[in-house]
């Protein structure tokens, strides 16, 4: 093996990959051949390939070339390399891939690896590099200043403009005038402020305070008007500020040929923008020997993809060139750098006050600073708000998922890393309390701050003052904002129909104003300011309580890497996916474990779409997830029923919900008290449309009892068709209700034994009742008479002892009634009032019939289900059939599979029918679901005898992880 191939590592895996998802899926997909997606896979000394079952049919098709490197995938991503790429790569890294053998994948692999090799024969060499000319270099530079002094002081003739005719007239005017301007700066190569007012142009028209945020912002412009126009006598660091800002951009090259830090850094987080056209990425690392915080910027457009986000907590060794500017300063990486660690901490911090005195500061040195990293000490994340040891809070801006943060902290005080700005803070990073102690401006400290934790006198005293100290300058920012208010009153209508209020600060008024228009803009610039400047953080108005302590113990590092894999990138696709994570969730009950806290959001989110996956999260929240599922209303389902049941609703506020909450909150509180569910129908059943009762009475499906029956009854003279229909439906399982005796008072004259030992009975058909239509004796569907239509109705509304009180028995009535009008509706009577003697009598006499009903076995004992569904696999000719009987299979308690023979048994029959992949969607979510994990083989086999994308072929997947998850979990 050459001495460049050998020298692949896990660290240069992830440096290749593209974005930080990419790199994230890839660690998930790397699961050994056999217990993962992956088959066919093979190495060479300088060719690796695959195949990665994705979520479709088709497996992708996989080859990566050390030589180059270079890669190789059939999967649809832009991104290059792909995740399946780097989970090939990684596999080989750890020596998971054996010497390939001879084969369709590896003439794929081979056959490409030689037109590259062709290809990169013929290329052209590079054209030599040419020597710079500096004087021409100069006269380029001098003839862009210019037009950039000329930009910017067209944009200070259209700050003044707009200040004279008011901000509510800029709100008004269509896109094409603020495009104009924004084309005007970009020909004036100033393409920082052509973006900004792009953006202003958009903001202005979503946000609620545009009136204040349009001046804070034509301010910050008005400054750097100014600041432009003397900024040879500003310092380098505000004059490299400044450039950046109206977008004078550095080459790489100029900041690398500067002297660079060596350091070790540790990566504090990071933070990804889409701006539609380019995207952006801030990654934040502080220097743990010098303490210095910069920021990496990185940007792709085009279509291309980001680079890979460092982990956060990971130590980098490397050398980093940093740009002029004040800090935090933006800076690149001058050296490739190496993993040290991957677990730091995260530095002390300090409480919210602290930081912004540091953002005060930043902005103090200069103006175009968009935000400071700081650590919050102490600090709890909300769903909408950080809040601080003291109290103090603030908004939280778009960051990480606070879900998220929640599931990983338990709301309890954390240290938090993030961005603060002037509208809030963003989120990017939570640890535990240890780490190097560093405040958020990168300067050493000895100690941790003063936190409600600490009990000492100087400690309350600390916290007491830096509360007073709050209050003070709270009042101060108060009588601020008060005067900026009446600012901004004049500048929404404009200088020329209001002039500016009395009382400007001495920065504004000590300057002789000719013009009111320039002196409005002073006023925007100097408020903005001071507003920065005097900014305090508000208290907290309540203090939602933390989670508490876990019971269980976590799963395993293994089962945790599945769980991921299988919520991110399932390696079988479609409905098959939720079986794959039920066998997890099984396993893990079984085990004794609870999921991850990092999972914990996934999973209450997939399973709010997946309801047959509830049960199983329920049992690996365990305290943590209980109270984040607690905080959430889409979320209640995972709460017991004491925790998740509604509370008693006020019939006034009941009036004003809509018809799908009012429904759902019937369901929920029928298990719980259906009397009372059922009056909250009754109340507004008058004033309530037609088809909000249909609704609400298909509710009172939960908890149906006799008690019902009144209202049901009612019901039955609704004006509206579907209530009257629903009511019947409902009135079919209440044979004590008065509807069902009126039918059997129609139904027992048509009814008499037959035969001399009465070892039979027939039946009649009914007569014309003028009274019939109100208990569903309606007209008779298409193709049905009128008088047999009546008869199966009867059936189905009226009580069984109908049929026995002539002496039968319920065997000898059911085996009369086999093929009469009256057959269909005594089995949809049987189903719905689960009678278990007339469900053995009814199966008993349809057990050779083609009409076997699914429903009417559904209502045996689970003893007798088996063996009965069973037989009746045995007679079945067509996968839809075996469907109906397979889902009625019992299962034992604690084991949701079927036992081996009888797994056997059905994929015994399965061999023997015609599987056209169209009919097997719904038999294969059965098998997943239940077929014993020994089985594997035997599915396989059949799915060999299929094309490659066969449903049996997913099957056969999911069962192969079957193994992988017993050993995660041992």
């Amino acid at each position: 093996m050459s001495a460049a191939i050998s020298e692949w590592t896990l660290d240069r895996v992830q440096r290749a990959a593209p974005d930080a998802s990419s790199w994230a899926a890839a660690r998930r997909l790397a699961l050994p051949p056999g217990q993962g997606p992956w088959s066919g896979c093979g190495a060479t000394e300088t060719l690796l390939w695959g195949q990665c079952q994705g979520s479709g049919r088709t497996p992708y098709q996989v080859s990566v070339d050390l030589t180059g490197p270079a890669y190789r995938c059939s999967c649809p991503s832009r991104k290059h390399p792909c995740k399946h790429s780097l989970a090939l790569l990684s596999l080989w890294v750890r020596g998971s891939l054996d010497a390939g053998s001879a084969g369709e994948p590896e003439d794929t692999a081979r056959a490409w690896a030689e037109k590259r090799a062709q290809a990169a024969a013929t290329a052209a060499a590079a054209d030599p590099a040419k020597p710079v000319d500096t004087e021409a270099q100069a006269k380029r530079r001098a003839e862009r200043l210019a037009l950039m002094d000329d930009g910017v002081e067209d944009l200070a003739r259209w700050l003044t403009d707009l200040a004279r005719a008011g901000t509510a007239d800029a709100r008004a005017r269509p896109t094409s005038w603020w495009e104009e301007t924004a084309a005007r700066l970009v020909d004036a190569q100033v393409p920082g402020l052509a973006e900004r007012v792009r953006d202003l142009s958009a903001e202005v028209l979503a946000r609620p305070d545009w009136p204040d945020h349009l001046l804070a912002e034509v301010g910050l412009w008005w400054t750097t008007v100014h600041a432009w126009r003397r900024r040879d006598d500003l310092p380098l660091p505000q004059r490299a500020d400044l450039r950046a800002f109206v977008g004078w951009a550095v080459p790489s090259a100029e900041v690398r040929a500067a002297d660079a830090l060596e350091d070790e850094w540790l990566v504090l987080g990071a933070h990804r923008t889409d701006r539609g056209r380019v995207q952006e990425q801030r990654t934040w690392l502080q220097g743990l020997r010098s303490g210095e915080v910069v920021r990496l910027l990185d940007f792709a457009a085009g279509g291309s993809a980001l680079p890979t986000a460092r982990l956060t907590g990971s130590v980098l060794g490397a050398a980093v060139a940093r740009y002029d500017g004040t800090h935090p300063r933006r800076a690149l990486l001058a050296t490739e750098p190496v993993l040290l660690r991957a677990d730091e901490s995260l530095p002390v911090g300090g409480s919210l006050r602290q930081a912004q005195a540091a953002l005060a500061d930043a902005w103090r040195r200069s103006p175009w600073v968009s935000r400071v990293p700081v650590v919050l000490e102490d600090a709890r994340v909300g769903e909408h708000a950080v809040t601080d040891a003291v109290g103090a809070s603030a908004p939280l801006l778009d960051g990480e998922d606070p879900w998220v943060l929640a599931a990983l902290t338990g709301g309890r005080p954390t240290r938090v890393f993030g961005e603060l700005e002037a509208g809030g803070f963003r989120a990017l990073a939570v640890s535990p309390l240890g780490g190097r102690a560093a405040t958020s401006a990168g300067e050493e400290r000895t100690s941790r701050p003063p936190t409600p934790a600490d009990d000492s006198d100087a400690d309350r005293r600390s916290r007491n003052d830096e509360v007073v100290s709050r209050d003070q300058a709270a009042l101060s920012h108060q009588h601020l904002r008060a005067w900026w208010e009446a600012v901004t009153s004049t500048a929404l209508v404009g200088t020329a129909r209001r002039p500016l209020p009395e009382g400007l600060p001495s920065p504004v008024a000590t300057r002789p104003q000719a013009d009111p228009a320039t002196a409005l803009l002073d006023a925007a610039a100097t408020g903005t300011a001071l507003l920065r400047a005097s900014a305090v953080a508000p208290q907290a108005t309540e203090e939602q309580a933390a989670a508490p302590d876990d019971t269980l113990p976590p799963a395993s590092e293994r089962a945790a890497q599945l769980l991921t894999l299988l919520l991110t990138q399932p390696p079988v696709g479609g409905r098959l996916s939720g079986h794959a994570l039920q066998r997890w969730l099984e396993a893990a009950a079984r085990a004794g474990v609870r999921a991850p806290h990092d999972a914990l959001v996934p999973l209450l989110t997939t399973a709010t779409k997946r309801r047959e996956l509830r049960a199983g999260v329920r049992e690996v929240l365990d305290a943590r997830g209980t109270w984040l599922a607690s905080r959430r209303q889409e979320w209640h389902w995972a709460l017991a029923p004491a925790e998740a049941a509604p509370a008693r609703v006020d019939p006034a506020a009941w009036a004003l919900l809509g018809s799908s909450h009012r429904a759902v909150l019937v369901r929920r509180l029928r298990a719980d008290d259906p009397d009372a569910a059922r009056a909250l129908v009754e109340s507004t059943w008058r004033a309530d449309s037609a088809a909000v009762r249909a609704e609400l009475l298909t509710a009172l499906e939960v908890g149906l009892g006799e008690a019902d029956a009144a209202l049901l009854e009612a019901a039955l003279d609704d004006r509206a068709a579907g209530v009257r229909e629903q009511a019947l439906a409902l009135l079919d399982a209440l044979p004590g209700s008065p509807r069902a005796q009126r039918l059997a008072d129609v139904l027992a004259p048509l009814v008499r034994p037959q035969g001399m030992l009465r070892r039979s009975l027939g039946v009649g058909l009914p007569d014309d009742d003028a009274a019939a239509p109100r208990d569903g004796l309606g007209p008779a569907p298409r193709g049905r008479s009128r008088r047999g239509w009546w008869l199966e109705r009867l059936a189905a509304g009226a009580p069984l002892a109908t049929w026995t009180g002539t002496g039968v028995s319920a065997e000898v009535a059911a085996r009369s009634l086999v093929g009469t009008d009256a057959w269909p509706g005594v089995r949809r009577a049987v189903a719905l009032r689960r009678d278990v003697v007339w469900a053995r009598a009814v199966l008993a006499a349809q057990a050779a019939g083609p009409d076997w009903d699914a429903r009417v076995a559904a209502v045996l004992p689970d003893t007798e289900r088996g063996p009965a569904v069973l037989a009746r696999v045995g007679q079945v000719t067509s996968v839809p059939e075996l469907t109906a009987a397979v889902r009625l299979l019992p299962v034992a308690d604690g084991h949701p599979t079927w036992d081996e023979a009888t797994s056997l048994t059905v994929l015994a029959r399965l061999e023997r029918l015609k599987r056209p992949p169209h009919v097997l969607d719904d038999l294969v979510d059965e098998l997943a679901a239940h077929l014993h994990p020994t089985t594997a083989d035997h599915v396989r086999r059949l799915a060999a005898s299929e094309g490659q994308t066969h449903p049996l072929h997913r099957l056969a997947t999911l069962l192969d992880l079957v193994p992988a998850l017993t050993e995660a979990f041992a």
